[in-house]
C-alpha cells in the first residue's frame, strides 16, 4: 500500500518580511509577517485568518526584508498567488495571531479554480 503524505517536499529559508495578503481578485489587504519561504510554499503570521484552500495574493508591504545572517536567506518571491494549506491559532483573544502555511500556485500546473 502506497502512503500519501502532504509534507513539505522542498527546503525552506528563514526570513522576516512584512507582507500584505488578500483573497485573489479582491483589494482589501491584511498585514502579515512572512517567517520562512521555499520553492513550493511559505509560512506567515497574521492577525487576520484566511480560509483553508483559499487562493490568496501576497505582496511585500515595504519592499524590503530583514534577514538574520545565521539563517542565510537569499531571497523570496516578491508577489505570488498561493493556496492556504493549513492554519494554526497562535494567540486568541483581543489580539489574535494565526500561523498560516501556504503553497504557491505553479502557473502551468495548478489551476486557480
Amino acid at each position: 500500500m502506497e502512503r500519501s503524505t502532504n509534507k513539505r517536499q522542498c527546503g525552506r529559508q528563514s526570513c522576516e518580511a512584512t507582507i500584505e495578503w488578500t483573497y485573489f481578485n479582491q483589494g482589501q489587504y491584511q498585514r502579515a509577517v512572512k517567517r520562512n519561504d521555499g520553492r513550493r510554499g511559505f509560512y506567515f503570521e497574521s492577525p487576520s485568518c484566511p480560509k483553508i484552500n483559499a487562493a490568496i495574493f501576497v505582496k511585500p508591504s515595504t519592499g524590503r526584508r530583514t534577514e538574520g545572517k545565521k539563517h542565510g536567506a537569499t531571497g523570496y518571491r516578491t508577489t505570488a498567488v498561493a493556496r492556504v494549506k493549513w492554519i494554526k491559532v497562535l494567540q486568541s483573544g483581543d489580539d489574535p495571531l494565526f500561523g498560516i502555511g501556504a503553497e504557491y500556485f505553479e502557473s502551468s500546473l495548478d489551476p486557480l479554480f
